[in-house]
């Protein structure tokens, strides 16, 4: 039977847990968005798709440490304000004092044999297509004013001259054929 005080310690390891994957995968996502896109890319639509398949793929390699670092974490906070010892007078086990720590990072291993075997392997395909899509797909949002914007292999070269929302001015477009 789970009491209060397993309860409680459970909550701080999962809360210590979420925070520090959050504030230690977070910027290492976002790198990683970013060396993966082109910058124009990153105000279109097509960031959430690319989020979508890069996340999973760093949170299963960064989970495992990350949850061990809160769990210590924590447990040198507990050790330093004196929980510890007074669980250890209460008469409780040095097992039942570990177990909420055991039972989360069992949580986080299970999740993260989730996301290896279900999550990473649905998503990772989105990448590839956006990237496909800035490639070879003609996308108003990436084309970039004043320069000449190639498209499928070079083969389609589009210029204009200014942009007013969807509506382009002064627009030339060169196709190649072989």
């Amino acid at each position: 039977m789970i009491n209060v005080v397993d309860r409680w310690m459970a909550k701080e390891l999962v809360f210590a847990s979420v925070i520090v994957t959050l504030v230690m995968s977070g910027p290492v996502i976002l790198i990683s968005l970013f060396s993966n896109m082109p910058g124009d890319a990153l105000y279109t639509e097509l960031v959430w798709p690319s989020l979508a398949s890069i996340a999973p793929m760093i949170l299963y390699h960064t989970l495992p440490v990350l949850v061990a670092v809160a769990i210590v974490w924590c447990y040198g906070r507990f050790s330093s304000d004196g929980t510890l010892v007074t669980l250890h007078l209460a008469g409780r086990s040095i097992l039942s004092v570990r177990t909420p720590g055991l039972v989360v990072a069992a949580g986080a291993a299970l999740l993260g044999y989730m996301m290896t075997n279900f999550i990473v392997p649905r998503t990772s395909s989105h990448l590839h297509d956006v990237l496909y899509a800035i490639r070879h797909k003609l996308n108003p949002a990436l084309l970039k004013t004043g320069q000449y914007n190639e498209l499928h292999h070079k083969n389609v070269v589009i210029f204009f001259r200014q942009r007013l929302h969807n509506e382009f001015s002064d627009l030339f477009i060169l196709m190649k054929t072989s």
